[in-house]
């Protein structure tokens, strides 16, 4: 950045946005999840299966949710907060490849040189938001199972 100056709340907001676009693929997964688990009674009824018997008393029961929580956490859960967290963790997102490319062709290495000490000094400021978006979005999921639980 030019100063010094923290950034503005509209700043901050259209970086949020900014953020939630790069990982757009994680949060409409998460999304659907919530939206598919509270609204619809079809995938509510997976929780009301007792094929294998009661919960407290099967040792059947408890296999397949157990089972289901662990490919809750490695199929779904896992790869929406990897995702996410491996988009914001590169600075691909931050500007457009044609901006780069024009910053990256100047004949000026200070230019270059300015610029990614700039986003540098914005992805530092930003460092809450790309932390803690990618963790929501892991949690997402469970959430998900949550509401088709209750």
């Amino acid at each position: 950045m030019v100063s010094s100056e923290p950034l503005s709340l509209l700043s901050r907001l259209q970086w949020f946005g900014r953020i939630l676009l790069a990982c757009r693929v994680s949060v409409i997964s998460a999304i659907a999840g919530v939206l598919l688990f509270s609204l619809v009674p079809q995938a509510r009824d997976l929780f009301s299966d007792i094929t294998y018997g009661a919960l407290p008393s099967s040792l059947w029961a408890w296999l397949m949710w157990a089972l289901f929580f662990f490919y809750m956490f490695f199929v779904w859960a896992f790869p929406v907060h990897f995702g996410a967290r491996t988009m914001l963790n590169s600075n691909v997102w931050m500007v457009p490849q044609r901006v780069r490319a024009l910053v990256q062709a100047s004949p000026s290495h200070e230019c270059a040189e300015k610029f990614a000490a700039d986003l540098a000094d914005v992805k530092k400021e930003l460092e809450p938001l790309t932390d803690w978006i990618p963790r929501l979005l892991g949690v997402a999921p469970f959430l998900a199972v949550y509401f088709g639980l209750y």
